[in-house]
This record gives structure tokens, sequence and C-alpha cells, in this order.
């Protein structure tokens, strides 16, 4: 019974590797959401690697899309149209 659950919450988790490619950033990078919190680190009783949550890479996904998503918005208010009247 105990192994069962240990297998479901392995499964909830991703390892550094894994979340970097989802990301397509350096597994530093990855490191460093873990000690900002911007991660979540997976519990993990028998593996010594390092895990983190499915549930927060998804998370800090959708905080990244929104983000470009008003960077975007932000950059189109500063456009400014130019007309070449000579002609």
């Amino acid at each position: 019974m105990n192994r069962n659950n240990d297998q479901a919450a392995l499964e909830q988790c991703l390892s550094v590797g894994e979340a970097s490619r989802i990301f397509g950033r350096s597994p530093k990078w990855v490191r460093l959401n873990i000690a900002s919190r911007c991660l979540d680190r997976a519990p993990s009783s028998k593996e010594r690697r390092l895990l983190v949550t499915r549930q927060s890479v998804v998370r800090l996904m959708s905080i990244l899309a929104e983000q470009r998503q008003q960077e975007a918005t932000q950059a189109r208010r500063h456009l400014r149209l130019v007309v070449d009247n000579t002609k």
C-alpha cells in the first residue's frame, strides 16, 4: 500500500531536467526558481534527486504567459505613426 502511494506521488513530480526542457531554460534556472520558491520542491523519501511538483510547473507557466502578454500589450502602447508627406 505504501509503495503505491510513493509511486502515485512520484507521478506528480518532475525532475529538474524535465522541468528545464518544459520551460526551455537551463537546469540552473529551475534550481534558482526552486530556491526562490517560484517552484515547489516535491517531497521525496527515497529519491536523492531534486524533484518539483507538476502543479507548481503549471502555475509558473501561467504566470510567465501572463507576464509575456502584459509586456506585449505595453509594447504596443508606444507605437507611433510616421507619415512622409514629401511626395
